[in-house]
């Protein structure tokens, strides 16, 4: 593959870097294919400068209209060309399972729970917890989501249940439930849009409802044992 300096005048260099122009029209001078980089570097056009900033993008599809036969030469002459970008009306979001965190924290033999809020399980009361980010390890998000949700440090954290969770439409989880103990501070609302309280609890007088997920990892932990299973949960209304 390819790699392709050209210069691009300052006002259409803030248009791609925006994301809102995603085309070039060139001339036809240069070998490019598709697959190859271009290094796009911004030129003022006024001062005969380049300013410095540079882009990289990938040339994804080429069209030569050398040769053509789409337009006579007399109605090329007449109209020139013009360029029209455009994008689907409705974007098909391409479903993939999630992997989501879920950390049963243990503080002198309660545990911790927030009464969540937002659409997904709003309501129900479960663990600190969130989605797996890329690179990032079970404990590394058992840590940060906790931290993000409630304030509190957490140790010694433990793989406890694995369930596979399906929800018709669309979603899709792979529910991993970490068990852990309080380190330290106290747990406060740090993200008010998801969770409105957070509390400790006992095991034998546990709010309801629980979410889901939750009622696996307590049950498991109770039991002394690792679980696998799979959930699924009927469509909302």
């Amino acid at each position: 593959m390819a790699i392709i300096h050209k210069k691009v005048w300052k006002e259409y260099f803030e248009l791609i870097a925006a994301g809102k122009k995603k085309l070039e029209l060139r001339l036809a001078d240069f070998d490019v294919s598709e697959g190859d980089t271009l290094v796009l570097e911004e030129w003022d056009k006024d001062t005969q400068k380049y300013t410095g900033r540079k882009m990289d993008v990938t040339a994804t599809y080429i069209l030569k209209t050398k040769g053509q036969t789409f337009w006579s030469e007399e109605q090329v002459a007449k109209h020139g060309f013009q360029v029209i970008q455009f994008e689907p009306r409705e974007k098909k979001e391409i479903q993939q399972p999630k992997v989501g965190i879920g950390v049963l924290i243990l503080k002198d033999g309660n545990i911790l729970l927030g009464k969540r809020k937002g659409s997904h399980g709003e309501g129900e009361y479960a663990f600190p917890g969130g989605h797996l980010e890329h690179g990032e390890s079970f404990e590394d998000c058992a840590r940060r989501e906790t931290r993000e949700e409630s304030g509190i440090e957490i140790e010694n954290i433990r793989f406890g249940v694995l369930a596979n969770i399906t929800e018709y439409p669309p979603h899709h989880y792979v529910y991993i439930g970490m068990i852990a103990d309080w380190k330290s501070g106290e747990p406060a609302v740090r993200e008010p849009d998801k969770c409105e309280s957070w509390g400790w609890y006992a095991l034998d007088a546990l709010p309801k409802p629980l979410f889901a997920p939750c009622v696996h990892s307590i049950r498991a932990y109770s039991k002394g044992q690792y679980y696998f299973g799979e959930i699924k949960r009927k469509q909302r209304q």
